[in-house]
């Protein structure tokens, strides 16, 4: 072989190089599995020997016929050192330096692209033995990328720095899926590109608008990666901005940033360790996303230690975020002061299928502790499962207290919107943290019940107004304040008194609520809280389609009280706003003659739901057997008995 090369040397120095140029076209032809040619080709018989070749142009595919070349090279020199090849070791390249070097690499809207190429250990053509190669060094090159299919519009500046090694670097400007998008790529040498005993350092550093992201360690092979061992992190203002850059749909999010590491082989990738912020919540877990599928499979669990509620709302269409979330733009705030602003309460933000659609995930998420000033949860934990667009909330838990809302959720794409049931169930919820969340009313005992809804709609507003479902809930034992039960009844003295904070509570027998939902209309069947002292009962309506209320609220002592007027509280408005004003609210017939004492007895129906959510041995259940003994008739007014303890 020594002599082969030393041969075609002298002759192309005796003759021409012109005899050189035909040799080396064919073998890099061959090499690359593309037509390669050469403009010229000059032999300086140097220490060492340098070889200049000008003008070498790589072939493009048929398919992409306006493109004629995937790249041109102005200048491609090769230095090379015979002494080791004389010796009976390989041929040496100390140094390979390039010129002038533009890629074109496209891709169609049908997936036929120019870049595949027929790498050497792959191919067929006859080479010699792989040369020990220096440092690569590139200047003045580029390369662009186009692929109208991803939205992909880039160009990128490559050169090596002058070190000793050649570090290459891109730096990258361009468009993405509509999005603006620069930063740098860093690589080791690229002679390390072929030493799989050494994987390949990258430092890969991309903005896109207001979202960076940052992929910092190696790759065993930067063309297929594999192997890839990696540091990831990622921080942006909206997670759903990500959608362009990753391909997976996100509700809107405040602003965000997470660090992870990075795994990737066999089409698997594995975040281990994730640990970030989500608005004012923390993030931790690991996730695994499949990339084989035409779907992306995204598993794993995600957890806070301290979770605000706000900052996942827009999981239902909501604005998320406060006013005091951290690192919000102006325009973010401008969106949380309209939605504090906003009339409506219900979101009505149409849910997006083909986002949904665009990844399928089992996902196991928890809340520690759930913060808040206004809200009465403590914990939070559930299993979400989307196939396709069919979505599972399972196992779904809301903690208050020692007691919680358990329960699931399902919606299955029908057309363009969801089929949506719900069933929940109240287990002895902490009626104390409830009302604490009022910052006015205060109280204690455990509460029960369970919510149902069936429903097909393309935004949660959409759900509630064309759903049928009902809603019942109980209490036994505990207490409440009497400001409630007083302003209700409109005892003047006693509820100035309650307001300086005496008397402190109301002594409860039992709180009944049974509420039916009806193509968006929620009414009340039964709504009556009785104490030792007063019945307050609750009849009236709230149209969910505009989110006004119409109800009357009455509260009837047991004994005489100075002070008591005998009129209802009437309360009207919206669920954004309600108005309580003494006076009696268009309830018609039905509702009116209803508001008497003693004729809200809740039906048997309800025993078995009471005795789950609140034990068996309570007031409701007495109540409740006392109507179904004798409908229509009204309680006795003395003190009951002795109450034995709710379960």
């Amino acid at each position: 072989m020594a002599g082969a090369v030393l041969l075609l040397l002298g002759l192309a120095v005796a003759t021409s190089p012109r005899w050189l140029r035909p040799f080396v076209e064919a073998e890099a032809s061959a090499a690359l599995g593309r037509k390669v040619t050469i403009g010229q080709l000059a032999v300086s018989l140097s220490s060492p020997i340098r070889i200049t070749l000008t003008q070498v142009r790589i072939a493009g595919t048929a398919e992409i016929a306006d493109v004629p070349y995937l790249a041109t090279i102005e200048r491609l020199q090769l230095a090379l050192d015979l002494d080791p090849l004389l010796h009976g070791r390989m041929l040496t390249i100390p140094e390979i330096a390039i010129a002038g070097m533009d890629v074109a690499a496209v891709q169609t809207r049908s997936g036929a692209n120019n870049d595949s190429l027929v790498l050497p250990a792959s191919s067929t053509g006859t080479h010699w033995p792989r040369p020990a190669i220096g440092v690569v060094r590139i200047s003045d090159s580029h390369a662009h990328v186009l692929a109208p299919a991803l939205g992909a519009d880039i160009e990128i500046a490559i050169s090596t720095d002058g070190g000793a090694e050649g570090t290459l670097i891109g730096d990258v400007a361009g468009t993405y899926q509509g999005q603006p998008i620069n930063g740098r790529l860093t690589g080791g040498a690229l002679l390390s590109l072929r030493d799989p005993a050494n994987p390949y350092p990258v430092d890969i550093r991309l903005a896109s608008g207001q979202s960076r992201i940052s992929l910092v360690g190696t790759v065993s092979d930067p063309f297929h990666p594999q192997g890839a061992d990696l540091k990831l992190e990622l921080s942006g203002q909206d997670m759903a901005s990500l959608y362009p850059l990753t391909g997976v749909a996100s509700p809107p999010t405040p602003p965000f940033s997470l660090t992870s590491s990075v795994a990737y082989a066999g089409g698997l990738l594995h975040l281990a360790n994730i640990a970030g912020r989500l608005g004012s919540s923390d993030l931790n877990g690991e996730l695994s996303v499949d990339t084989r599928p035409a779907r992306p499979v995204i598993t794993g669990s995600v957890w806070s230690r301290r979770a605000d509620l706000e900052d996942f709302i827009g999981l239902i269409g909501s604005q998320p975020g406060r006013m005091s979330t951290p690192d919000q733009t102006p325009a973010q705030q401008r969106a949380v002061a309209q939605a504090i602003a906003n009339p409506r309460l219900i979101p009505n933000v149409p849910m997006d299928l083909s986002k949904i659609r665009s990844a399928d995930f089992h996902i196991a998420y928890r809340g520690d502790s759930i913060v808040g000033r206004s809200v009465p949860f403590d914990t939070i934990a559930t299993r979400l499962d989307i196939e396709d667009g069919h979505i599972r909330a399972t196992d779904f838990r809301v903690g208050v207290g020692r007691g919680q809302a358990l329960g699931q959720i399902d919606m299955t794409p029908v057309q363009d919107s969801m089929h949506t049931v719900a069933d929940i169930k109240l287990q002895s919820l902490d009626v104390g943290r409830l009302l604490a969340a009022t910052h006015l009313i205060h109280g204690s005992g455990v509460l029960g019940g369970e919510a149902q809804i069936d429903s097909t709609g393309k935004s949660l507003s959409d759900i509630l107004v064309h759903g049928n479902g009902h809603l019942s809930l109980f209490m036994a034992g505990g207490n409440v304040s009497e400001l409630i039960v007083d302003l209700s009844g409109l005892q003047i003295g006693n509820a100035a008194l309650s307001a300086l904070g005496f008397p402190d509570r109301a002594q409860i027998r039992c709180l009944v609520g049974d509420v039916v939902l009806t193509k968006g209309v929620l009414r009340t069947r039964t709504l009556m809280l009785d104490t030792t002292d007063h019945r307050t009962t609750v009849q009236g309506s709230v149209d969910l389609r505009t989110e006004t209320i119409a109800a009357q609220l009455r509260t009837q002592a047991k004994h005489f009280t100075i002070g008591t007027l005998a009129a209802p509280i009437a309360i009207t408005g919206t669920l954004k706003d309600p108005r309580f004003a003494p006076g009696a609210a268009e309830l018609g017939a039905r509702g009116a003659g209803a508001l008497g004492l003693g004729l809200l007895f809740p039906p048997a129906a309800l025993l078995p739901t009471i005795q789950l959510g609140i034990g068996e041995d309570n007031a409701c259940v007495s109540l409740v057997r006392e109507g179904a003994a004798h409908p229509g008739a009204p309680t006795a007014t003395k003190p009951p008995p002795a109450r034995p303890s709710a379960r």
